[in-house]
């Protein structure tokens, strides 16, 4: 298992790991287990049925990442996968790139996601060097958004109508960061 890092955060172990099939019952038992929630924000909920749709996931993802369009890490707290942070839609050409995250509630509010996307922009400014990074969310996820301002990301715009979930349409909130 490759750590990408490690730190600890209130008295708790978390590692960010590449993602491995290994993982997928923890993952879909948290998926599980935040379902009605993580519906609200992330349209590939209805998606993930069965631990072997996380399996189909985690291979897709590491198929992914050896064609440097991904880098998705699953969150390890206490060697229990409890989530996912990733840079998705890697754009070498225009040195842009976009974040994705989600984290289990029982672990939520210890600053894990803060900490894990700060690292993960450090990474994409200083190895991918890129010049743009993106975050965007529902305008009603106030949890990432304020992830995002504290992490400095800078509102963009927000996209009127953009994003579908639960069958109505609903706005974006994009954030941006560029190296300091």
């Amino acid at each position: 298992m490759y750590t990408f890092e490690e730190f600890t955060l209130k008295n708790l172990n978390v590692q960010l790991v590449l993602p491995h099939e290994n993982q997928a019952e923890d993952l879909y038992n948290a998926i599980e287990h935040d379902r009605t929630e993580l519906s609200k924000w992330m349209p590939w909920v209805h998606l993930t049925n069965s631990v072997d749709d996380e399996i189909k996931f985690i291979n897709y993802a590491r198929m992914r990442i050896a064609e440097y369009k991904l880098l998705e890490l699953t969150i390890l707290v206490n060697n229990h996968a409890k989530g996912m942070v990733d840079i998705h839609n890697i754009d070498s050409i225009n040195r842009t790139a976009e974040f994705g995250y989600w984290l289990s509630s029982d672990v939520q509010g210890n600053g894990i996601i803060t900490e894990s996307v700060k690292k993960m922009a450090s990474f994409a400014f200083n190895t991918l060097e890129t010049h743009k990074l993106i975050l965007q969310a529902d305008a009603s996820n106030f949890k990432s958004i304020a992830i995002a301002k504290a992490l400095g990301f800078q509102h963009e715009a927000t996209l009127k109508q953009q994003i579908v979930c639960n069958k109505s349409f609903r706005d974006l909130s994009i954030f941006v960061k560029f190296p300091n």
